[in-house]
């Protein structure tokens, strides 16, 4: 056939045939290139005019499940893009696939609670196509979540919703095995090593039903560490050894790290130390040849801790100092404080006093940070908490104003008498529901936009939106680390609640849609969810004046000596899809990449300053001042052009 005889939908889906087949191309030989080169290779395809939307959600898949494990920020705007795209197109598994991986990105990036609600609206769409596969996926993260937040209760539910779904299709029997083997893991957590070794026993035995080795090596090393931790070592030995034993078989490097790591903890509990040497030394040889820098790094300060009981003092140092600098180069603040609490007690022994206690202090430094990072995830988890109260009170009132309604259609259906009597009883209930009812109102209007709110208790649920322009801001605090160690949490909860109040207020003014709060930051957009045409200009109007009250507090605050908020203030044009996240916890939320980008500007800004990308400057540049700052380097965006308002 000539080119000429072609249609223009025939020539579009000739070509995205073409360009499928390059991607199997490219994915064929990943494990020959590096992982960066087939990103690469992906980004390309994925520019073309030419490819259909299908064709663009496969290649965006491929992307998220390149870029999990080594850009974060790429994998959150390809999870973002595929869900707008997918509401688009209708493709109800990509729009799923993008949540799930929205709220990995959250788990990935130290905001597991912040991911749930994108689980949660992920496994929904899951069940309502009837795919187990992603509806695993997605409860295969929420238990990890679970895990990590130590909620033991919701793990253990989620866990067992696992093995009723694994159970439905024999191609899913092996996660019946990771499902119960999770169990084994929460209740080792819970230091219940009996019940811990019970499940991962079951676990082992529904591995060994699949006859899957990669799962029943996985099981064997599990139930091996239970085994080990409850002192029951000849047993451990052998469970170890087989599971080592199948993942040579396998030749699954990173797997045979992990039971190597395994072993040698065994061979230093039964005071083995040359066998655990010997574990410990094939763990960070194979460690360093796969550059696995973590596994390297626990390696080599196993092998510290062994020189230091065997009083080779240098070699000891030796082995936690590298340590230390991989654990350092990747900013793993557990492992470092580990490395600097041993190298301290390690000096000591040596009479190196003064090395002792710089050690000493910089793990103490650290803890302190720590502990500065948990107070803001806890302040983060009360406001949440406070939130869903507040969202269960309206659903609650709103469902007692029906129920009287039915009870009145009843009663009217009696003796006339009796009905009479009834009606004096429910007149008086009716106006106290109504005054709950017109306050569960206004408390729900202050978490959905008005139209959103009457979708939901009109049909139950609301339908998300894809709207194509909308100005979308972000404000961070600087000083507020400073601050949570300086204030008690309740005059810092005090404090953040004073600025965001007024940034409800400056909202309201301007028309604009709150989105929500994340620990200290602020999210705001105009233009939704019906669209505004002046919702750039608002925005930024908005944008000034937080700015200028924080800049009044901050005035206010040097002058009795007290400390002070500062704020950097990001906006940024574009399409985004909004809509509901969550079932149980629900929240109005937006995503796209116009979100990420308004994040860029608020990080690329400067205290004290709004900071606007070029699309927004186009739509409001007769309006405002500026100072032009030419093009800036944005995180996982290269170089775009911006401008402080002035």
């Amino acid at each position: 056939m000539k080119a000429s005889s072609f249609n223009t939908c025939e020539m579009r889906s000739y070509a995205s045939r073409v360009l499928l087949l390059y991607l199997s191309l490219i994915l064929s030989f990943q494990s020959a290139s590096s992982q960066s080169a087939l990103i690469d290779s992906l980004e390309q395809v994925l520019v073309s005019d030419t490819l259909s939307d299908k064709a663009r959600l496969e290649v965006l898949r491929n992307l998220i499940n390149s870029t999990i494990s080594t850009d974060q920020d790429k994998l959150l705007a390809y999870s973002n893009d595929a869900v707008v795209l997918a509401r688009k197109a209708g493709h109800g598994y990509m729009e799923g696939f993008g949540f799930l991986h929205i709220g990995i990105y959250h788990d990935l990036a130290g905001n597991s609670r912040s991911g749930l609600p994108y689980l949660d609206t992920a496994s929904a769409i899951a069940e309502n196509l009837n795919n187990n596969r992603l509806l695993i996926s997605c409860l295969n993260s929420m238990s990890v979540i679970y895990y990590k937040l130590t909620e033991h209760e919701k793990g253990l539910e989620t866990n067992l919703r696992m093995i009723e779904v694994a159970r439905t299709d024999e191609l899913f029997q092996q996660y019946e095995s990771f499902a119960l083997g999770n169990i084994g893991g929460i209740y080792k957590q819970m230091d219940e090593l009996d019940k811990s070794i019970e499940y991962y026993t079951l676990a082992l035995e529904a591995a060994e039903k699949t006859n899957i080795e990669r799962s029943i090596a996985i099981a064997l090393q599990n139930l091996g560490n239970a085994k080990t931790a409850a002192g029951e070592y000849k047993e451990a030995e052998s469970l170890l050894l087989r599971s080592l034993k199948l993942k040579e078989e396998l030749k699954d490097e990173r797997s045979i790290s992990y039971a190597l790591q395994a072993l040698s903890g065994l061979y230093a509990s039964t005071g083995q130390t040359d066998k655990a040497v010997e574990f410990i030394t094939r763990g960070l040889i194979l460690n360093r040849k796969l550059k696995y820098k973590y596994g390297e790094a626990l390696s080599l300060s196993e092998l510290g801790n062994i020189e230091h009981e065997r009083n080779n003092l240098d070699i000891a140092q030796a082995h936690l100092v590298e340590a230390l600098g991989l654990a350092e180069e990747l900013e793993s603040l557990d492992l470092t404080m580990n490395l600097l609490k041993k190298l301290s007690a390690l000096h000591y022994d040596m009479n190196k006093h003064q090395e002792a206690y710089h050690y000493l202090q910089r793990h103490n430094e650290l803890n302190a940070e720590l502990f500065k990072k948990e107070k803001v995830e806890a302040l983060s988890e009360m406001r949440e908490k406070y939130e869903t109260e507040q969202k269960e009170q309206q659903i609650s009132l709103l469902e007692k104003d029906n129920e009287l309604q039915r009870t009145i259609r009843n009663g009217v259906g009696g003796g006339l008498a009796i009905t009479i009597a009834f009606l004096l009883v429910v007149f008086i209930q009716r106006n106290k529901i109504s005054r709950e009812k017109k306050r569960s109102e206004e408390l729900l209007l202050n978490i959905l936009p008005e139209e959103v709110a009457e979708e939901l208790k009109a049909k139950g649920e609301a339908e998300a939106q894809l709207i194509e322009q909308v100005t979308v801001l972000f404000t961070d605090f600087k000083g507020f680390t400073a601050m949570s160690e300086q204030l008690s949490p309740k005059e810092l909860v005090r404090d953040l609640h004073e600025c965001f109040s007024a940034f409800d207020q400056i909202c309201q003014k301007y028309g604009i849609e709150k989105i929500k709060t994340i620990g200290d930051a602020y999210m705001a957009a105009g233009g939704l969810p019906s669209p505004r045409g002046t919702h750039a200009e608002d925005v930024v109007n908005a944008a000034l004046e937080m700015a200028a009250f924080i800049e009044k507090g901050k005035a206010q605050k040097i002058a009795v000596k007290h400390p002070f908020f500062e704020i950097r203030i990001g906006v940024h044009t574009g399409p985004v899809v909004a809509g509901i996240v969550g079932v149980k916890k629900f929240q109005y939320d937006i995503w796209g990449d116009t979100v990420n980008t308004a994040s860029r500007m608020e990080s690329s800004g400067e205290v004290g300053k709004v900071n606007i990308s070029e699309s927004t400057y186009e739509l409001v540049k007769n309006e405002f001042s500026f100072e032009e700052r030419g093009e800036i380097e944005a995180k996982g965006k290269g170089k775009m052009r911006m401008y402080f308002v002035s």
